[in-house]
């Protein structure tokens, strides 16, 4: 039994009748706390922190983790993982968090601990290398996608800045002409990924869904299924997100589209408001069986319909229902800002709304120029569970927090370009494009569901604005992962990508 040992522990005069527990017990109590905390039962005692340093107690740590907060589980080789390498894994987020957290208000560039250059080579002896025009980085921080004019690569960059970057990819999606929605998600056995694409350079262009099985001794894209788009539609995508079984998207000719590519089903509507453009990209937030938009100073929130079978016709679009599916919620969002700047979303990511009981969604917006302006709020999503009028949605967002800076104390405008909101460690965590770079923000949990307070982000500058003064206006541009401390990125006028770790590489033994 691997906690015997502790029978023949002596007693010294720091022993206490709580430090006489059975080993077994110890174990079992340390399994119900969080990485963090049995770091402080390490300092109580002789006995706990022999127990904190079995590797059982972080290999149930580190599973909890990912089951959580939705990392993707085969990034950790946990058979091959040290006992440090295992510690360093499970406390990643709460390091990262605190990192910001001490960081903070600095105006000065967090510093990384190790920067690296992706080259993407297509084999090891050719200089060819693969294009990137967005990135996709996995929660867990290994494992990349990166989408190119013509190609969709994944590669291995190690789990910790320790391993060495593979410098082919693991597997690769070649395609005439692609259109990369930039969008992944896990397999329904969360061993894999799935990831959708379109081909336009095809008589009727076709959206494919792709998965990628890594357990196999040679991971390929493989296709589970096909839809045809019209072309006028397929010229005009904006939106996208992909579930482990649908995918919704949004053309600039305000048309929604959902299909459930399992069961082959889809429908498509369009959203008419007077004298309404098409929504941008940032304004749009899918939460289950709700989208969420913006429009100038209105949230609109619609409910997924009852979708149609898919009709496949040889060279044709394929021909599903349209319906009247007009918004099951307005109002006018809450926010002092400019309504001619818009708003940027950032929520909780599809790999943790199926895992967390609360999800957000983060408004940001770029209105310094209005004195005393709300430019950050924080919604909860408050689950509507069978609701007896058929008028209300599924889900509202609920304000539970505002600050008039997107960053806080810290001098920088915000720009653009948010990614997901993620829950990590007991604070909600995201990065976005500021004036001076990529900016890592760190808020509260809210803890009062019930009542609005302000509250202080606290953010830290990561990586400087690109040279010539662009700055990151698409998220798509960067990934970015706080449960690793990881964040890819590429600067102007280069073709290259690099990958700088924020946190310190466990100690390799000797």
């Amino acid at each position: 039994m691997e906690g015997s040992d502790f029978r023949d522990a002596e007693r010294t005069a720091d022993d206490t009748d709580f430090c006489w527990l059975s080993p077994d017990l110890v174990i079992q109590i340390l399994g119900f706390l969080n990485p963090a905390d049995i770091m402080s039962m390490r300092k109580t005692c002789r006995l706990f922190y022999r127990a904190t340093r079995y590797r059982s107690v972080w290999l149930l740590a580190l599973e909890r983790l990912c089951d959580d907060y939705g990392i993707f589980k085969p990034t950790y080789p946990i058979e091959k993982m040290t006992l440090l390498e295992l510690e360093h894994a499970a406390l990643a987020p709460s390091r990262f968090v605190n990192t910001i957290k001490n960081h903070y208000p600095s105006s000065e560039k967090l510093l990384p601990y190790q920067t690296r250059t992706l080259y993407r080579r297509k084999n090891l002896r050719s200089n060819d290398t693969y294009s990137a025009i967005s990135v996709f980085l996995v929660p867990g921080g290994r494992f990349l996608f990166t989408f190119g004019a013509d190609n969709i690569c994944l590669w291995d960059l190690g789990y910790n800045s320790n391993i060495p970057i593979k410098q082919c990819p693991v597997a690769t999606l070649k395609q005439r002409s692609s259109f990369p929605l930039a969008t992944v998600t896990p397999s329904q056995d969360g061993n894999g990924f799935l990831i959708a694409s379109v081909d336009r350079n095809v008589q009727v262009p076709i959206i494919e869904i792709y998965q990628i099985e890594l357990q196999s001794t040679s991971p390929e894209f493989r296709v589970q299924r096909c839809f045809y788009l019209g072309r006028d539609l397929a010229s005009g995508l904006i939106w996208n997100c992909l579930t482990q079984d649908r995918i919704l998207l949004y053309f600039d000719d305000r048309t929604f589209l959902v299909w459930n590519w399992v069961e082959n089903t889809a429908c498509k509507w369009e959203h008419r408001f007077p004298m309404s453009d098409a929504l941008y990209s940032n304004e749009i937030f899918a939460h289950r069986d709700s989208i969420i938009a913006c429009e100038d100073r209105k949230l609109h929130i619609w409910e997924i319909p009852k979708l149609g079978p898919v009709i496949e016709v040889e060279s044709a679009p394929s021909d599903i229902i349209t319906v009247e599916n007009p918004p099951k919620f307005s109002f006018v969002r809450p926010g002092t800002g400019d309504p001619d700047e818009g708003v940027t979303f950032s929520g909780t990511s599809p790999w943790q709304q199926q895992r967390l009981v609360d999800c957000y969604l983060c408004a940001l917006e770029d209105g310094e120029t209005i004195a005393g302006a709300e430019n950050l709020l924080l919604h909860a999503l408050r689950r509507i569970a069978h609701p007896q009028d058929p008028l209300l949605p599924s889900c509202l967002p609920i304000l539970r927090g505002s600050s008039q800076h997107v960053y806080g104390d810290l001098q920088t405008r915000f720009a653009g370009g948010a990614s997901a909101l993620t829950d990590c460690h007991g604070h909600l965590v995201f990065s976005s494009g500021a004036q001076d770079g990529i900016v890592a923000t760190v808020l509260p949990l809210p803890t009062n569901l019930s009542t609005s307070h302000d509250i202080l982000p606290q953010s830290s500058i990561l990586v400087g604005a690109p040279i010539g003064g662009n700055i990151y206006l698409d998220a798509s541009q960067y990934a970015f992962c706080p449960q690793s401390g990881r964040l890819v990125y590429k600067l102007d006028a280069t073709r290259e990508l690099y990958l700088s770790d924020y946190l310190c590489a466990p100690e390799v033994s000797s």
